[in-house]
């Protein structure tokens, strides 16, 4: 699936402190799709895959590696020549989907290992470094089914970018199967021009809120200067 990083371009993203602070953990995602008419050919693992590919393209700083800047904050490189390619993989398990369906989708029913990140980010151990996003498909038996379990780095995407993902890889999918060209769409991940489109009026923070962002804790401050490796090692140890 290589071909993809063709339409890639190097650029550097630059994360707020807010944004720093949170690529200390990960967002978990499970959907779970059920293939009520048995069709042979539900979700064909060729066309979600591809799909996938494709619309990493439109959201190319989940391919980037998180990198320490001289301010202590992060930011989010991308290297055409040396991806951050995302893990993506396709395995079959032997639980149906009626099970889980029955058991109002308890995760004790799960199949094991469906999402395979823990809270927080940390390297690869065998590369070493830091992977932005995770994805694993979940195929259930007699083809009953499937769960895609999504995990990225909190860094890359909030509530609302992470939907913007799944509905387009949903939509390229769709149309690989349908035949069909996807309408040209792009998306931003720019802060500056993000901040820029902000009305200048703005809602007064909640005491919750404010008291949250306002509290300073010198040991979260300190954590958040080491650098993402070393911060990863430091959470999982």
């Amino acid at each position: 699936m290589e071909a993809y990083a063709a339409d890639v371009k190097s650029k550097s993203y630059k994360l707020t402190k807010l944004d720093t602070m949170l690529s200390i953990t990960n967002a978990r995602f499970v959907f779970f799709y059920e293939n009520k008419e048995s069709s042979g050919t539900f979700m064909p693992s060729d066309k979600l895959k591809k799909g996938f590919f494709r619309t990493l393209v439109k959201f190319p700083w989940l391919l980037g590696f998180l990198k320490q800047t001289s301010n202590g904050l992060l930011e989010i490189v991308v290297d055409k020549g040396h991806l951050n390619t995302p893990i993506y993989r396709e395995t079959q398990s032997d639980v149906h989907f009626r099970d889980i369906k029955a058991a109002d989708y308890n995760p004790k029913t799960w199949p094991k290992n469906v999402v395979p990140l823990g809270r927080y980010q940390c390297p690869e151990k065998e590369t070493k470094e830091i992977k932005l996003a995770n994805f694993h498909v979940v195929r259930f038996r007699d083809n009953s089914g499937i769960v895609i379990s999504a995990n990225h780095s909190h860094a890359v995407a909030d509530g609302a970018s992470s939907f913007a993902f799944f509905n387009h890889w949903a939509d390229e999918t769709r149309a690989l199967i349908a035949g069909n060209q996807l309408k040209e769409v792009e998306y931003c991940f720019d802060p500056d021009i993000l901040l820029q489109q902000l009305p200048r009026e703005r809602v007064p923070l909640n005491e919750t809120s404010k008291k949250m962002y306002s509290f300073k804790s010198y040991l979260c401050e300190s954590i958040m200067k080491l650098a993402p490796n070393t911060r990863g090692k430091l959470l999982r140890s």
